[in-house]
């Protein structure tokens, strides 16, 4: 109950307002004041307060009323509330009635009329603490009995016998102690080291485990302080620690240091707390600590290992892009002069095609030197999205064609489904746009055997409004009728070099291309999905955010007529007769002599450097039009050349051409922020060198006049006879992967099944094995 009422029961209403006032006076709102005139009615009253949850711990009553009389009221009263303290208003009461009243009713005390309000006051206050204090006791006795009755169960459970023998507070002494003996057995088996202290620093007790690591007993430790039990060069610090967690009382954990018992200095984190007496008084101090000597050492051995891998690390790295460097540096002059001997029509057909395999082989080269630094780069997760501005329809159809092709190879249905809101231009990487969708759909043609494949693009469109460009996002998909993938493997499939499903169906492949996908997606800002079913097929999508380009440049391409020298612009503002001067930086022989014979023929006037500080002596001798800067030079490198000169030389006073075996993002950018206006990578493709030093220099080539039109393809080609139109279409679609071997297999089954095709299929291996992947393309198109 939580509602509290007194009861005032007097034949006079002003006695009863008195009361009333009076009681308000002490006790305020937080009790029901109830003042009735009759007995019978008050007991009426009196069960309708406890009915509605009324706790009632004084009832007040005059002595002399009609038909009931206070003392039977109050005996009553008694009878139904036994523990209500009763006090009796009277000022005609008899002995025997007040006798009456103390015997039967257990009366609390009388108050004398007229009221003495202090005395009233006083008595009042008194009766509720009475009350109260007497309600707690109860309620502490009734908790009291309880505990005091499962203790006797417990211990009549433990010792029958001695339930008779031992008293209340035995019992609790005995229970006590048997729970201080477990927790010494507890402590004594735990392995790692424990101890308590008191508040004066002095130890109270220890565990075996903490006796056997200091070497003391337990009794060589109890009532000695840290000073006095541990070494001296750490007694002072476990001190300082021991003050500090009695002053602020918060846990402590750290790390420090100890000695062992045998001499050793061990590592150790100790873990302190502080406990509390029944009185809520500090006890002392209880703590543990764990030896983690070996584990610093593990840490110290698993911190070399990871330098040294690092160290490895940067060191494979470091090789790579000086294998690059190296093997580009070669490629520039071997690519180099195969693309100025290719112009050159005094050259026999045979000189040609020599040329040609010299060309494909070193291009192969490259691509491999490529391949490697696009794997060291996605293992240290520097793998770089070049964004370039392409047609997107001239970018799907070449897909599409070649996709067709495989799935016409493999007798099953390929299907194109383009949105018709495709923009024409966008901004993005091209290159691994088409990676990605070349292995999904690759995979997919791989893993179906019947029915169909679909590919689906489309674009949802949306206007950066701080802004004049439009970006949105390209939705793929790719849905195929082939084997599918079991539930428990997809989360398999974008894992490195796992091919999931039976052995059977695993097709080639090195496990590489999805998780290749998935990165290369995430690096778009976007999210690979797949759904798949085992035996029903797969569907793959995707979508990336692009910016929309109005309008791109149609590809230039370089025209088949030789360039034999050059014009100026009318608007040139130069000296009539006034040469081009053109200063080749390089300390390879060989890089700048191709220069040399690719520029010196056209008209430039060509110097040349071999350092960085002879570039800088020449410039300022000859102040040539334009440089082409190695950047990596001895005695001064290419970068500091670059800002030198462009200390003394404005971009439109001299142009700047940066050459470099480094691909690296970072590189290129250093170059241009360093002062030059372009970067060209090594191997150089010289079309566009020629390309940029006409833009910069303002100048127009003169073309060599062809003689006539000669066809790219062999005569005695036309006169071959040629494969099936479905044999053309496979060894086309081979020859569009870049399979080499492949198509060298093709050529040589078609070869032992008829005759008539030899001649043929020994172009078509020739052709392969020089790399001549065009002519190869040209010649097999004449048969579809």
């Amino acid at each position: 109950m939580n509602k509290l009422a007194i009861l005032c029961v007097d034949d006079e209403q002003t006695m009863l307002n008195s009361l009333k006032t009076a009681l308000k006076r002490i006790l305020g709102e937080g009790y029901l004041i109830e003042t009735i005139e009759d007995a019978q009615e008050a007991l009426a009253v009196l069960d309708e307060l406890w009915q509605d949850g009324y706790e009632i711990p004084i009832v007040i009553s005059d002595y002399i009323m009609p038909n009931m009389k206070g003392d039977e009221l109050l005996r009553r009263i008694h009878a139904i509330l036994p523990k209500t303290l009763k006090i009796m208003l009277t000022g005609h009461a008899t002995i025997e009635a007040m006798g009456y009243a103390i015997n039967y009713a257990n009366l609390y005390r009388y108050i004398a009329k007229p009221l003495d309000l202090n005395d009233f006051y006083l008595t009042i206050k008194e009766a509720l603490n009475s009350y109260f204090q007497a309600k707690k006791l109860e309620q502490f006795y009734a908790n009291l009995e309880i505990k005091i009755d499962h203790r006797t169960r417990e211990l009549h459970e433990k010792n029958v016998e001695l339930q008779r023998e031992i008293t209340e507070r035995k019992q609790a002494e005995e229970k006590l102690q048997s729970n201080f003996q477990f927790l010494e057995t507890l402590m004594d088996t735990m392995p790692i080291p424990l101890f308590y202290k008191n508040a004066s620093g002095k130890f109270l007790g220890c565990n075996k485990t903490f006796s056997n690591f200091v070497g003391k007993t337990e009794e060589q430790v109890i009532g000695k302080t840290v000073k006095e039990t541990c070494s001296k060069k750490y007694a002072d610090l476990y001190y300082q620690a021991d003050q500090e967690i009695l002053r602020h009382h918060e846990k402590q954990t750290y790390e420090t240091k100890i000695y062992h018992a045998d001499g050793s200095e061990r590592d150790i984190i100790i873990s302190k707390a502080i406990f509390f007496q029944a009185n809520d008084r500090i006890g002392g101090i209880v703590g543990s600590f764990i030896d983690i000597t070996k584990l610093k050492q593990t840490e110290t051995q698993l911190q070399q290992a990871k330098q040294a891998a690092e160290t490895a690390n940067r060191a494979k790295s470091a090789f790579i892009a000086n294998m690059s460097h190296e093997l580009r540096t070669p490629l520039n002059a071997i690519l180099g002069y195969t693309q100025i001997f290719n112009q050159d029509s005094s050259l026999t057909t045979s000189q040609k095609e020599g040329i040609d395999i010299i060309h494909r082989n070193g291009e192969y080269l490259l691509t491999l030197i490529n391949d490697i630094l696009d794997i060291s780069k996605i293992e240290a997760n520097k793998l770089e999205l070049v964004l370039i501005d392409f047609r997107l329809p001239v970018f799907i159809k070449g897909i599409v064609d070649l996709f067709h092709l495989r799935a016409l190879k493999n007798e099953i249905t390929f299907i194109y489904e383009p949105s018709s809101q495709l923009p024409d231009g966008i901004h993005a990487d091209e290159k691994r746009l088409r990676q990605i969708l070349l292995n999904l759909l690759s995979n997919a043609v791989k893993f179906t055997h019947q029915g169909s494949i679909t590919f689906a693009v489309n674009y949802r469109k949306k206007t950066v409004l701080s802004s004049n460009l439009n970006s949105g996002k390209l939705y793929f998909q790719v849905k195929d009728s082939g084997l599918g993938i079991a539930e428990e493997d997809l989360d398999k499939i974008f894992l490195p070099f796992q091919q999931v499903g039976i052995q059977s169906q695993m097709i080639e492949g090195t496990g590489l291309g999805l998780p290749i996908t998935k990165t290369l997606i995430d690096m778009m800002g976007g999210k690979i999905q797949v759904k798949s079913e085992l035996g029903k097929g797969s569907t793959f999508e995707f979508e990336i955010e692009i910016q929309e380009i109005s309008h791109v440049e149609n590809d230039t391409t370089t025209p088949s007529s030789r360039i034999i020298g050059f014009k100026e612009k009318k608007e040139d503002g130069r000296k009539k007769g006034e040469n081009y001067k053109i200063l080749v930086a390089d300390d390879k022989l060989q890089n700048r002599s191709l220069f040399i014979d690719l520029l010196k023929p056209l008209g430039f006037e060509i110097y040349e450097a071999t350092n960085g500080i002879e570039t800088l002596e020449k410039v300022h001798e000859y102040h040539p039009d334009a440089i082409l800067m190695d950047c990596v030079m001895p005695k001064k490198d290419g970068l500091e050349c670059i800002q030198k000169i462009r200390q003394n030389f404005q971009p439109k006073e001299m142009v700047i051409i940066a050459i470099s075996a480094n691909v690296f993002t970072y590189h290129q950018q250093a170059c241009l922020e360093a002062g030059c206006q372009e970067f060209l990578p090594k191997p150089v493709e010289l079309s566009k060198l020629l390309q940029l030093l006409a833009t910069y220099l303002r100048l127009e080539w003169i073309y060599e006049e062809p003689i006539s039109h000669i066809s790219i393809t062999p005569k005695n080609d036309t006169l071959f006879i040629g494969p099936s139109k479905t044999q053309a279409a496979e060894l086309l679609e081979l020859i569009m992967t870049g399979y080499i071997q492949g198509i060298i297999k093709y050529a040589q089954a078609l070869e032992l099944k008829d005759a008539k095709l030899q001649p043929f299929a020994k172009r078509v291996h020739q052709l392969a094995e020089n790399f001549d992947d065009v002519k190869l393309e040209e010649l097999v198109r004449t048969y579809l």
